[in-house]
């Protein structure tokens, strides 16, 4: 194309008309919804082209133009019923709608629940829907019951199943009919007493296609041994979450079963199970311990167990409400060959009154007890009491030995403090002010500096970083090099 040919059209002015359709619907696709109608009144070629599904599979309907968008759009990504107890559009446009939604996400009334199973039968007829997220608390068993065992019924066009409910336990009848086929890949739902019926008819339909089963480590009810034996037909789970239960060793014989939570319980035999299932399954990567809802609980056996075989392929070893003595930790350590990240979450030992366990943490971690370990994540349990929760400037200058002592002993390793507390957060000190705050030091945490969500601490040369998969560097980590 000769210059003079670019030069003529670069020249000459472009209309609406000229314009292919492939472009017009991208610019459609940045419409709000309401502009999107308006254009059907334009003329018939834009008419036609606001009704594209181009223009609406990325779109999520909640509160905007809901029966219309119902009556008309070809196709959503996503729709929200009934969030804080709103309903934008009326059942039944809901019910009869030729809108294929690929996401659900469902907060029922409890006289919701015969009109959300037609809601999702219709949708299993269009074809595209992939997931469904249920959060209920139901009062009637009977229409709550119709509506699990059309989920069971549908689930075979699902690929994610994520369910709440409140309300437990209450006794569910019998679900005699699966799904026809197995599509499932993810299913949550926390374990509660009498709904076992459901659960096994769930997984049994879709044994063949689950690899990601969460039934919560907050759960109060341990799953049987039925279920358990579900799980060992899943070839390939390789998620799982559960209260720890008796006799959970055989789901070492879950090859693929690489990423486990567990939820710590004083279930008699809870425990033996759990430290049984480490010694064997060497195929473990991630690991999390929950030890939340205990008021007591040994909390040594478990990583021992972990590290028993001394060929341990753990990664990544979280250990939440850890309050528990680090020695035993520290003996377990050197024998997790492969551990790159050890979490505290929602831990007392970044509380000021906790300052000795922090030091000894610091201090135990050397590239003797860790040899491989590149990031030490820690988190402060929730408090209600802002004396115990301090400031995160004033915890840098507590432990500022301590923190420059383990990271010249190992410099690959980063230390990262999750959502730290800061002074002027209204919440960290008894009167948002605390001693170290007014110094001239650390401008990285003064203010609304550190409010971001992470403070990083490393002593690596900053244009070298030996691991930097655990230096993210973005809007919402803060690093201070030491």
């Amino acid at each position: 194309m000769s210059g003079n040919t670019v030069a003529a059209m670069s020249s000459e002015q472009l209309t609406l008309a000229q314009l292919p359709d492939d472009v017009l619907l991208v610019v459609m696709q940045l419409l709000d919804i309401a502009y999107l109608f308006a254009l059907r009144l334009v003329c018939k070629r834009l008419g036609g082209l606001a009704l594209h599904p181009d223009a609406w599979r990325h779109r999520r309907l909640h509160d905007t133009c809901g029966c219309a968008v119902l009556r008309l759009a070809p196709c959503l990504d996503a729709a929200v019923y009934g969030r804080d107890g709103k309903k934008h559009f009326h059942n039944s446009a809901f019910m009869a709608t030729t809108c294929a939604v690929r996401h659900l996400d469902l907060f029922p009334e409890d006289n919701d629940y015969a009109a959300i199973a037609l809601v999702i039968r219709n949708q299993e007829a269009l074809g595209r829907l992939r997931s469904v997220k249920l959060m209920a608390w139901p009062k009637s068993q009977g229409r709550f019951d119709v509506l699990l065992k059309t989920l069971v019924a549908c689930s075979s066009v699902l690929e994610s199943l994520d369910l709440f409910i409140s309300s437990k336990p209450y006794a569910m009848g019998p679900v005699l009919y699966g799904p026809p086929r197995s599509s499932l890949k993810c299913f949550r739902c926390e374990t509660f007493k009498d709904a076992e019926s459901f659960f096994n008819t769930l997984l049994a339909g879709h044994a063949a296609t689950l690899e990601e089963v969460d039934f919560s480590v907050d759960s109060r009810h341990s799953i049987s041994a039925d279920t358990a034996a579900l799980l060992l037909r899943m070839p390939r789970l390789r998620k799982l979450q559960c209260l720890v239960f008796p006799g959970m060793e055989v789901l070492a014989a879950c090859k693929m079963l690489a990423d486990v939570s567990l939820g710590v319980s004083l279930e008699e035999g809870a425990i033996a199970g759990a430290v049984a299932f480490f010694r064997q399954a060497n195929q473990l990567r991630v690991v999390s311990l929950d030890y939340t809802w205990l008021d007591y609980c040994d909390m040594k056996s478990l990583p021992r167990a972990l590290a028993s075989s001394g060929r341990s392929l753990v990664e990544r070893l979280t250990i939440d409400n850890f309050y528990g003595e680090l020695q035993p930790l520290f003996g377990a350590l050197p024998r997790l060959p492969a551990l790159r990240v050890l979490s505290f979450l929602n831990s007392c030992m970044l509380r000021p009154c906790n300052a000795d366990k922090m030091d000894e943490l610091l201090l135990g971690l050397t590239p003797a007890s860790a040899p491989t370990l590149r990031l030490l994540e820690l988190s402060q349990e929730p408090v209600v009491n802002p004396l115990f929760k301090g400031c995160i400037h004033a915890w840098l200058h507590m432990h500022s030995d301590s923190l420059k002592k383990a990271l010249a002993a190992n410099p690959l390793l980063h230390i990262l403090v999750q959502n730290p507390s800061v002074c002027g957060d209204g919440d960290s000190c008894d009167d948002n002010v605390c001693d170290v705050c007014p110094l001239d030091c650390h401008p990285q945490v003064r203010g609304d500096a550190c409010l971001r969500g992470k403070l990083g601490l490393f002593s690596h040369d900053p244009n070298k970083c030996p691991s930097p998969e655990n230096h993210t560097i973005d809007s919402s980590h803060v690093w201070i090099h030491i």
